[in-house]
């Protein structure tokens, strides 16, 4: 795969048998630290999720979302780390 850009953020995401972990690095690049936040979503019921559905997607929703910043060059890394179906 060829990079014509250098990203600005890269995100690591695993999915697992019932959630997915997150883990963005270069989150806090103004201090020059390597820093990473990491985070883990679970999958919500169905009755977990609000009466209205609108904007909601049913064995997709997680109990928090991730919220990536627009116009910036973003790295994505998905992987699975316990189903074959990654």
């Amino acid at each position: 795969m060829d990079e014509i850009s250098e990203p600005e953020l890269t995100l690591k995401i695993l999915g697992h048998q019932w959630f997915w972990s997150y883990e963005i690095s270069e989150f806090n690049s103004c201090q020059k630290q390597e820093q990473s936040l990491k985070y883990v979503c679970y999958m919500m019921a169905l009755d977990g999720l609000p009466t209205t559905k609108q904007g909601y997607f049913r064995l997709l929703e997680t109990n928090k979302r991730v919220i990536l910043p627009t116009n910036t060059h973003l790295r994505l890394l998905v992987s699975a780390a316990d189903v074959l179906h990654s």
